[in-house]
């Protein structure tokens, strides 16, 4: 039928252009997220140029902001167009369907699986001296959004921690004793999955000088309790359980 024809080619031309502007925003914002772990992981607040790369990284995180609430847009359009699309012909462009699938899984909404490491953080259960400051041996925030930069910049395509998949919009907070992801609380021990690269991660995580170190090492004043990282020739990540804004994945 002519009607149902053009809806279809309409429905394959505004999937299209969807698709293909989403990914692209989805690969910028991937490249904006790394780049600002990398330059946040290594740079020194010592560093003369530690206030102008200040004003970068807030430039990109602004950037980042704009691209959130633009992707989200783009996720609805994608979920109506879906259906709609389903409804005229489940078969429709199976090469769309297939680009959909890729953008979905950039964004973290769908499982992945592949080879990769596990490790887990805990906050070191020995007694504390009473000399010593009980927050050196408890897990915060900021010591998981160190190690998943670390694990960002050492090339992990899926991260996740105690079943929470990271994602662009993921935020780590603490909650009291507990830790919030993509707002849902957490506690020790925090299993950490990721997918990528086994070598390159575990090199990254145990270099001298590298997250491990710095946070389980007394001489460098925290006293965590992290195991080795193993590699797994096969890790399955969950998709973000969430939803961008009321859109359901």
């Amino acid at each position: 039928m002519p009607f149902k024809t053009d809806k279809r080619m309409r429905l394959t031309v505004s999937l299209t252009m969807i698709s293909v502007i989403l990914g692209l925003m989805l690969s910028m914002q991937y490249k904006n997220m790394r780049v600002t772990a990398d330059a946040q992981a290594k740079l020194p607040q010592t560093d003369p140029k530690a206030q102008y790369t200040a004003e970068q990284l807030d430039r990109i995180k602004d950037e980042n902001k704009g691209l959130e609430e633009d992707i989200e847009k783009l996720n609805k359009q994608l979920h109506g167009l879906e259906k709609q699309a389903g409804d005229v012909d489940k078969n429709l462009a199976p090469e769309i369907r297939d680009d959909l699938t890729k953008y979905k899984i950039m964004a973290g909404l769908l499982a992945v699986k592949g080879p990769g490491i596990t490790f887990t953080v805990d906050d070191n259960k020995k007694d504390i001296p009473a000399d010593k400051d009980v927050l050196l041996y408890i897990t915060h925030d900021s010591d998981l959004r160190m190690i998943v930069n670390e694990l960002l910049i050492a090339g992990a395509e899926a991260v996740s921690i105690n079943g929470q998949r990271i994602t662009t919009t993921t935020g780590i907070v603490c909650i009291g004793t507990m830790v919030k992801v993509n707002n849902q609380r957490i506690t020790t021990p925090f299993v950490f999955n990721a997918i990528g690269d086994p070598k390159n991660m575990i090199n990254a995580l145990e270099t001298r000088g590298g997250v491990i170190e710095v946070l389980t090492r007394p001489e460098n004043g925290r006293y965590l309790t992290i195991t080795p990282p193993k590699q797994s020739p096969s890790i399955t990540i969950p998709g973000y359980a969430g939803d961008f804004n009321g859109l359901k994945k």
